[in-house]
């Protein structure tokens, strides 16, 4: 919930529902190249293939829709800052190889996502950005830090 300007307290009808402007079938279906913004829920996961083969350079995530069946396989440059971020909320210990489900910490992301040109990959995508560390997103008032 938010309060706005006018002192009206209003629900943020879109982290409500997790919306996104396609769902992640949709974006497998047409592969765009730019940069897309998608509610999603990530956990680490053990899948590396094609351009993403190399763990040693790439963490692997899952990345689901709630209410949905719809998957990618998202990956982060090991190191950079949005892998930082990604520690922060899921943790160092449970990256990687060999996880069950069960042991999977799973965390809702707002992230911007992006096709590699000539991907091989049909759902791997590059993880450009940790938008918000859930579904909302989170801002002070104009002008603030």
């Amino acid at each position: 919930m938010e309060e706005g300007e006018d002192g009206e307290v209003r629900v943020d009808w879109e982290s409500d529902v997790a919306y996104s402007a396609m769902t992640l079938d949709e974006y497998v279906e047409r592969k765009p190249l730019e940069g897309m913004e998608f509610r999603v829920n990530v956990a680490y996961d053990s899948f590396y293939s094609f351009e993403f083969s190399d763990p040693d350079r790439y963490v692997s995530l899952f990345l689901s829709e709630r209410d949905r069946p719809g998957f990618l396989f998202g990956y982060v440059e090991r190191g950079s800052a949005v892998h930082e971020q990604m520690v922060e909320i899921l943790g160092r210990g449970k990256e990687g190889r060999g996880l069950g489900k069960e042991e999977r910490l799973v965390a809702p992301m707002l992230l911007r996502l992006r096709f590699l040109p000539d991907s091989r990959g049909l759902r791997s995508v590059l993880v450009e950005e940790l938008v918000s560390p859930g579904w909302a997103v989170v801002s002070g008032p104009e002008g603030a830090e």
